[in-house]
């Protein structure tokens, strides 16, 4: 039996990167110590309200069981969760169901928006070929315009809400995963506009709330056992049907296996980009950002993506 490597208590997890195991409770302190170490590396939580992106999935629930325990005794703070429903039928409304129930039984609003809404179609219809832009009623990756739309909900909902921040889950795998696929595909921009955002980013990007990600620096694997740990509900669908058709999924495969081989591959991955992000939006051309003519989000473009996957073609403005 391995033990603590701090204690005499049974080890529940041992983490290579770092060379030492951990029982229950010096594992979920250290795991709560990384996570505020992040919030205050990234600015801290500002006053004010702060949205939840909360998905029903095992990240978005013990991110939010986290801040409800970190900012219960701050007056300042008012959480508030968003969601969006993409339409996946088989996996999303089991998830939803999760939402409710977390969110009902750490008193914290809940709202909600539908991709249905945003597009005029749902994620479904989309990757089945049949509703959006060049449906020719063949099946084709879904990841692109739910991503759009997603990200689309989650900015509208938080800024009507008057939110300062937007907190997400994204874990060390997650951003492992999106840094090398901004390096494989040459983006630039993309790598220097990264969440987490700064101050900066937010005055450079007007109508775009900031992102914050406590759990940046801590891998999937952790993140799974403190929701266990804490008794919280998990997803029955431990993923997306459309996930295997994304380019994500391969390199989630080889950042495994890169991981099995070099204990530390992902943080040095994370940590080269917090390195390299200041040194890109100093050295690239300033984007301009206006705000979209048919539906007002904030764009780089003469349009904004979203509107360009809609349905009709036209924009969101007005729409829920």
């Amino acid at each position: 039996m391995t033990v603590c490597s701090k204690c005499d208590a049974p080890a529940v997890i041992t983490l290579r990167y770092a060379g030492t195991s951990l029982c229950r409770k010096h594992f979920l302190r250290f795991f709560d110590e990384r996570a505020k170490h992040e919030l205050t590396r990234q600015g801290r939580i500002p006053d004010g309200r702060l949205a939840v992106a909360l998905s029903g999935g095992k990240d978005s629930v013990s991110l939010l069981h986290f801040l409800a325990g970190a900012t219960k005794d701050n007056p300042k703070i008012e959480l508030v969760a968003v969601t969006v429903d993409e339409g996946i039928a088989g996996y999303r409304a089991s998830s939803l169901a999760i939402c409710e129930r977390v969110t009902k039984g750490l008193g914290v609003p809940w709202h909600l928006a539908k991709t249905q809404d945003l597009a005029g179609y749902s994620i479904d219809d989309y990757a089945a070929g049949t509703a959006g832009p060049k449906a020719d009623g063949k099946e084709r990756p879904a990841c692109g315009a739910c991503g759009v739309f997603r990200r689309l909900g989650m900015n509208k909902l938080a800024r009507e809400l008057g939110c300062s921040a937007i907190a997400t889950g994204h874990n060390l795998d997650d951003q492992a995963q999106t840094i090398l696929m901004n390096h494989l595909k040459g983006d630039l921009d993309r790598a220097a506009r990264l969440a987490p955002h700064t101050e900066e980013d937010a005055v450079r990007h007007p109508g775009l709330v900031p992102r914050l990600m406590p759990f940046r620096h801590i891998p999937e694997k952790e993140v799974l056992l403190y929701a266990v740990l804490n008794g919280l509900p998990l997803h029955d669908e431990a993923e997306c049907p459309y996930a295997a058709r994304s380019h994500r999924f391969f390199l989630r495969d080889m950042l495994v296996q890169l991981e099995e081989q070099n204990p530390g591959t992902r943080h040095a991955l994370v940590r080269g980009q917090d390195r390299l992000k200041p040194i890109l939006a100093a050295a690239l051309p300033r984007i301009a950002v206006s705000s979209c003519p048919d539906c007002g989000e904030p764009t780089s473009g003469a349009r904004c993506i979203a509107c360009s996957l809609r349905s009709d073609g036209t924009g969101l403005r007005g729409r829920a």
